[in-house]
């Protein structure tokens, strides 16, 4: 089941970051003026780079995708071949927007686009990513919380209460924030960067420094 959902993810994704590129294209084409480009500080830079770094999130969860796995050892590919699709997902539409609006990038590109039929079935395509790839990405929190408040792990009452309170609880957190991005660039450029980038890291090195009679030594220095 779950690797249905995440095939759905992606492919929403793919049609609806094709959908926006090609709008992007024909703005492009359209367009009499050039874009408005200034010089930018330290301060651009690391707020977008956090939004950069949101677009990674994901990562976070790949200690339960790899348990969920059937064949664990095509875990690594199934990175690298993720990463590379992300990148050409994002890569055309940052570059392009960047071109075609200049300054005048909404942080949400859609806001930057003419409207139209493409930009329509675009956002429709990422509905439909946003709630296949939020059952992803919750569950591994949902899970934390279910074991913090010793909620069964079967389909029941208490762990559909759990859930619903969690996704209310983040409905509220998004419709009470005016300027979204800032809070993508400010989690970004924190935890994500934390739980994706650093901690992995550490902990993997510490995992490896640990000694053990009765553990198979993998790995020779």
């Amino acid at each position: 089941m779950s690797s249905l959902v995440g095939v759905g993810a992606i492919l929403s994704t793919a049609i609806a970051c094709t959908l926006i590129f090609v709008q992007i294209v024909k703005d492009g084409i359209n367009k009499t003026e050039p874009a408005p480009h200034i010089p930018h500080n330290f301060k651009d830079f690391f707020l977008s780079f956090g939004v950069i770094l949101f677009a990674f999130g994901g990562a976070s969860t790949f200690p339960t995708i790899q348990n969920d796995m059937t064949n664990r050892k095509k875990f690594t590919k199934s990175v690298y071949a993720a990463f590379v699709v992300i990148l050409v997902l994002y890569l055309p539409i940052a570059v392009g927007a960047y071109f075609v609006y200049g300054e005048h990038t909404n942080a949400n590109i859609i806001l930057s686009l003419n409207g139209g039929i493409m930009i329509t079935l675009a956002n429709v395509f990422l509905v439909i990513h946003l709630v296949l790839a939020f059952l992803i990405v919750i569950n591994p929190v949902a899970q934390e919380i279910e074991n913090i408040f010793d909620v069964p792990h079967e389909f029941g009452f208490l762990r559909c209460i759990v859930r619903t309170c969690m996704v209310l609880l983040m409905v509220m957190v998004g419709e009470s924030v005016p300027q979204f991005s800032k809070i993508l660039a400010l989690v970004g450029g924190s935890t994500i960067t934390l739980l994706t980038f650093v901690l992995p890291n550490y902990f993997y090195m510490k995992l490896c420094s640990q000694e053990s009679p009765d553990w198979v030594k993998r790995y020779k220095y």
